[in-house]
């Protein structure tokens, strides 16, 4: 069996915090994404090294974004302040998945891209 990923970019909003002062200064970022621990012997996880850019809130990207995610327009323009909507390219992502070893390939796998 193949396993054939093409990640281009991850999406997500955010009410935000003290996390976005940093961002000013340091787009490089990293998130994680994971299954619940469940046992040794099925890991799932991917942590994604990279670099994230702010949308601006009620532009066209940020819009598509909203309607895509089933966020009412009028729900985010009547919040205190806007939802901020980040948008992260990767450079690097380590795959962690117990089942690679069913098909002989180690259980951690690394893909490098250009940001």
């Amino acid at each position: 069996m193949h396993y054939g990923v093409k990640i281009e970019q991850f999406w997500m909003f955010s009410e935000g915090g003290r996390k976005f002062i940093g961002l000013e200064k340091n787009s490089h970022v990293c998130l994680a994404i994971y299954d619940k621990y469940d046992g040794f012997g099925n890991l799932r996880s991917l942590q994604v090294t990279g670099i994230a850019a702010m949308v601006e809130p009620f532009s066209e990207e940020y819009n598509a974004h909203a309607a895509f995610k089933k966020i009412p327009l009028d729900a985010l323009k009547k919040l205190p302040s806007p939802m901020n909507l980040i948008c992260v390219t990767p450079t690097r992502i380590d795959a962690l998945f117990s089942d690679f070893k069913k098909d002989g390939y180690s259980s951690r796998q690394v893909l490098h891209q250009l940001a």
